[in-house]
């Protein structure tokens, strides 16, 4: 069973997000989350798990900005995260992140295998950890923006 890790007093008004990662999704992505300025697609979300596994919800992105690095990606990437089976029932993970909105979250890139056979960060997948900000103006990520619309 997964832990909620966070507090709400309503699905809208929640914070942040974060639920123990399984050991499974854990050693997927990065060990130390950072603080990435992320826009949301204009898609809708999407959930689903392999058999056994715990279900992961994701978002596509247009972007995400590492904050500490000023690297941005504009290659069409995702935000995952854990959801709980009360959210996968009622499906209310589709209404987490709004779409064409600007979040500062705390994350953890996804890993992918390369040709080395180490791990090497993927820019645009990341894992949310927390929302510490949603509806953040930031004038890149708002060209961007207009660029798509």
């Amino acid at each position: 069973m997964l832990k909620e890790l966070f507090s709400t007093n309503g699905y809208n008004e929640r914070k942040y997000v974060a639920v123990e990662l399984p050991p499974e999704k854990d050693a997927l992505y990065e060990k130390e989350a950072r603080e990435y300025l992320v826009l949301t697609g204009v898609g809708s979300a999407g959930a689903g798990a392999p058999p056994g596994q715990a279900w992961t919800a994701s978002m596509g992105t247009l972007a995400i900005l590492d904050v500490v690095t000023g690297e941005l990606d504009t290659t069409e990437g995702h935000l995952s995260w854990i959801i709980t089976d009360r959210e996968k029932d009622k499906r209310l993970y589709f209404n987490r992140f709004k779409k064409g909105t600007v979040y500062k979250i705390l994350g953890r890139r996804y890993m992918v295998d390369n040709y080395s056979d180490s791990r090497t960060p993927s820019n645009n997948a990341c894992y949310v950890v927390k929302v510490l900000e949603s509806d953040v103006k930031n004038e890149t990520m708002e060209a961007i923006l207009r660029r798509v619309r």
